[in-house]
């Protein structure tokens, strides 16, 4: 049985937990690509980290959406509640993502650079932020069927 309170309930964290992970781990970019530049309190740094924070987080959710609604669903429907499912699943997003970049196919060796380091923690910040709005009630919706063969 669904509970439809609960469900709706859920389908507004995981809009909310998909786009919290989306700026925690476009936030996570922005700052690693600025970090030769130091903020020491200037306003331009800041506003360009934050800008390009949210512009990574727009453009990281639109190539993202359809696999993240595959693996939420999976999640939801199985009801997987751990951290490490939707870690991994944020870093497995995140560098295949990476991986199909617009370079094309990267090779191996590729892969194990600092800058595929950089995106492989952005994705698992963006999936411990999912996991902590949304991930850790997923399946809560379902409710068990009352057993109406006890009689008092």
């Amino acid at each position: 049985m669904i509970n439809g309170r609960m469900l709706t309930l859920q389908l507004l964290r995981s809009a909310v937990g998909f786009i919290a992970g989306l700026v925690s781990g476009g936030g996570f970019l922005a700052w690693s690509f600025f970090s030769g530049a130091t903020a020491d309190g200037d306003p331009v740094v800041v506003v360009t980290i934050v800008g390009t924070a949210l512009v990574s987080a727009s453009v990281i959710g639109a190539s993202l959406f359809l696999p993240a609604v595959l693996l939420v669903t999976v999640a939801e429907i199985a009801s997987l509640r751990s951290l490490v499912y939707h870690v991994g699943a944020g870093g497995l997003l995140a560098f295949g993502l990476w991986m199909l970049g617009p370079d094309g196919a990267r090779s191996q060796t590729d892969a194990l650079t600092s800058a595929g380091s950089i995106v492989l923690a952005a994705g698992f910040i963006g999936g411990a932020a999912y996991w902590l709005l949304a991930g850790r009630s997923s399946g809560c919706w379902k409710t068990l069927p009352r057993d109406n063969s006890a009689t008092d």
